[in-house]
């Protein structure tokens, strides 16, 4: 049984040919090449525009200008002091202009989001918003 782990191309040679699929680290497919901290700001791109896209927020930020504002960081992590890329204005969507980065505590310290006449902010997901406009169109 092959175990969870990467292969040099030599023993892959050694392998059956079913098993020889991905399991060598083949830097010429990756998109960010083979750096690791490129890599890992790929990946938390990718996870927050997502996460902008399920909760129907407004997102314009490429990956080229992602990658110019956060690489001098080490994003992401659990700890408090761990840092994180949170919007300047929470009403706004996600622009270049309106991101910053802050330490977990600083960010969780900001309190909910608020209008201006002092009402919490709901977010609505992506799937909620299809369900309420189908609901509509049904009537």
């Amino acid at each position: 049984m092959v175990q969870n782990r990467i292969f040099r191309e030599e023993e892959v040679q050694d392998l059956l040919p079913h098993m020889r699929k991905n399991l060598c680290m083949r830097p010429h497919l990756w998109k960010t090449g083979q750096d690791q901290k490129v890599r890992t700001c790929h990946k938390r791109f990718v996870l927050a525009r997502n996460q902008a896209r399920y909760w129907n927020q407004e997102w314009s930020i490429t990956w080229e200008e992602w990658l110019a504002f956060t690489l001098p960081y080490q994003i992401g992590g659990i700890k408090k002091n761990s840092l994180n890329v949170c919007r300047k204005d929470r009403t706004k969507g996600w622009h270049i202009d309106n991101i910053d980065i802050l330490s977990r505590e600083n960010s969780y310290k900001r309190g909910v989001a608020r209008t201006a006449d002092g009402k919490r902010i709901k977010r609505v997901c992506r799937s909620k918003i299809l369900n309420m406009q189908e609901k509509n169109n049904a009537i």
